[in-house]
């Protein structure tokens, strides 16, 4: 591979390519880059829990970085107690990110479209849903909590169930 075509458009846990790539061990998402218009392959090594937890990582990473938990930490250091109140404030964000998904589908924006701004951010369905993981991803983060193993687990207990789990309507 021709490592000259390497590109960093910033930190990121994996690689950046410009151009395709594809290897039957790595998972790559394709993302146009807003600003010099090149497409860019991310890939991360496709075991699923393997991918959730540096996506969990990345997602935890970015937020400390940012200073996200900065008064959080400071409170639970010296009341310890708040950590309950803290955990639902958190999935009160999730919930209004969802919320937001729902306002840009209320709205009549296609599923299946996703476009930036003239900054670079990205909207649409995809994007809103995008920030209810990056939330849960986040608080998984901090709190060590075992998301991949759960999720791996989880999907394989699904895949037992009865049909419409024995007959719910939704």
């Amino acid at each position: 591979m021709d490592e000259s075509k390497w590109h960093a458009p910033g930190k990121t846990r994996g690689r950046a390519l410009c151009g395709r790539f594809a290897e039957r061990q790595y998972m790559v998402l394709n993302v146009t880059c807003p600003r010099c218009k090149r497409l860019f392959g991310w890939r991360w090594q496709v075991t699923i829990e393997t991918t959730i937890n540096e996506l969990i990582a990345d997602a935890h990473e970015t937020a400390v970085s940012k200073g996200w938990w900065e008064k959080h930490r400071r409170a639970l250091l010296s009341m310890p107690e708040l950590k309950p109140d803290l955990v639902l404030a958190l999935l009160g964000l999730v919930d209004s990110e969802t919320a937001e998904a729902m306002e840009e589908v209320r709205a009549g924006v296609e599923l299946n479209k996703l476009w930036f701004d003239n900054d670079g951010k990205p909207l649409g369905v995809a994007s809103e849903l995008a920030d209810v993981l990056i939330r849960i991803f986040d608080m998984a983060g901090e709190h060590e909590i075992p998301l991949a193993e759960a999720l791996v687990k989880k999907l394989a207990y699904n895949k037992t169930r009865a049909y419409r789990h024995g007959g719910k309507l939704v």
